[in-house]
């Protein structure tokens, strides 16, 4: 990576006890990406720096998950032309873009990224999770599976969210927390529901809305659905072994510094530990919120 100038104010967040520090943004600019990752910025000290040039952490972001022992992450941001911004980090070759709606939307990704990918802390699943009485459920599907769409629908009926795409898993306890990192979320889709769950939407990049409550503390899952879709099927629950819900569970977590058979030990755990796991075909929205609910409920 190139070597950069020092510009503005260094924004800090901390992701699952990683640090990342972005640098290089303009004032403007600066509040716009501080707003997007808002959960995530931990506040600056003026009169203290790391060796690294960041500013030092007079508090830590409620998504902190311990103190951060890996050395702060950096990305740079710079600006060539009204139209030509470009991100750099150490881990991956500059990526420019055209404006910098784009830029923050790829920020509002990257910290998040970057972070987990340095991890050594909890298991992150491609999942939703959220919680309603006894009953968590979590939803574990790749991404365009309609997880989000799903966790919308959960909370318009009462439900609240851990987290709709990335969900952090204590690899001890088997608990989860909320991440409360934005939903992606098509502001026609939210006509799909009655009433409409309460969100924030943020006003620097048009899609990403964050709900205005989210579950507290850290809970076990008591269910797990594999969501898929499939338009020609109906929507369904097919039973499925643990041993394939094992598998799933690892093959569906992010890439961590976490040992292999630390993970595969969780996933083998989680799966053997829930009350509740099933396919679910996500072919329509209603029937599909009413198979989750009826299964995790009883």
């Amino acid at each position: 990576m190139s070597a950069h100038p020092s510009a503005g104010v260094p924004l800090t967040c901390d992701v699952a006890g990683i640090r990342v520090v972005v640098n290089g943004l303009p004032p403007a600019c600066h509040r716009r990406v501080a707003d997007i990752l808002r959960p995530f910025v931990v506040a600056r000290s003026d009169a203290t720096a790391d060796s690294s040039g960041a500013a030092g952490i007079t508090a830590r972001s409620t998504a902190a998950n311990g103190p951060a022992a890996h050395p702060p992450l950096h990305l740079w941001v710079t600006r060539h032309g009204p139209a030509d911004w470009c991100v750099e980090g150490a881990d991956a070759e500059p990526v420019r873009f055209g404006s910098f709606a784009r830029v923050v939307s790829h920020l509002e990704w990257r910290v998040v990224s970057d972070a987990l990918t340095h991890s050594s802390g909890p298991v992150p699943l491609h999942a939703g999770a959220l919680a309603r009485g006894e009953a968590v459920v979590l939803l574990v599907a790749p991404s365009e599976n309609g997880k989000t769409t799903l966790s919308l629908g959960l909370i318009s009926r009462g439900w609240e969210p851990f987290a709709d795409d990335i969900t952090l898993l204590d690899p001890a306890t088997l608990r989860v927390r909320a991440f409360p990192r934005h939903f992606h979320v098509m502001p026609a889709s939210l006509g799909l529901f009655s009433p409409v769950p309460a969100l924030e939407h943020d006003p620097t990049v048009w899609g990403y809305a964050r709900p205005l409550r989210w579950a507290e503390g850290s809970r076990a899952p008591t269910a797990i659905f594999l969501v898929g879709r499939d338009p020609a099927r109906p929507s369904a629950l097919e039973p499925v072994t643990r041993a394939e819900l094992a598998a799933t569970l690892l093959r569906e977590s992010v890439r961590t510094r976490l040992p292999l058979g630390l993970l595969a030990s969780a996933s083998a755990r989680l799966a053997a530990s829930v009350s509740v796991c099933a396919r679910l075909n996500n072919a329509d929205l209603t029937q599909a919120l009413d198979l989750i609910e009826r299964a995790a409920l009883a």
